[in-house]
């Protein structure tokens, strides 16, 4: 079997805890109000991460070429996240939705060619 070549944008939700956690009727709750996003930024290329979510756009962090980082993001309610990877000299690519909720963690994998993957849509 080929492996396909190009970028290997890799969303991968890990679990902060076992149990489910519900969101208070009234007041702000304790604990975790962020999502880590671990990115392995694989390309030559600076690349600026984005988190969405519904109609909202959080500029995560800027990660540098041939580097990886921990970018937290505010996220104060369970709801589905879409990652954007911007390329400083290139093109945009958006991930597929997945649910993200307080204290989870996302690993983001930016490969070379960010038109190489089906599962990110190019801008």
């Amino acid at each position: 079997m080929k492996r396909p070549r190009g970028i290997l944008i890799a969303c991968t939700l890990l679990v902060a805890a076992c149990a489910p956690q519900a969101e208070p009727i009234f007041g702000t709750p304790s604990g975790a109000r962020t999502i880590v996003l671990q990115v392995a930024n694989r390309s030559f290329e600076d690349a600026t991460i984005y988190a969405v979510r519904h109609n909202e756009r959080r500029r995560a962090g800027i990660v540098g070429a041939k580097s990886n980082a921990n970018l937290n993001v505010r996220w104060t309610s369970s709801a589905p996240l879409r990652v954007e990877v911007r390329r400083l000299a290139n093109e945009t690519c958006v991930t597929r939705e997945i649910e993200a909720r307080p204290g989870d963690v996302v690993s983001v994998e930016i490969a070379l060619e960010l038109g190489a993957e089906p599962q990110c849509q190019i801008f």
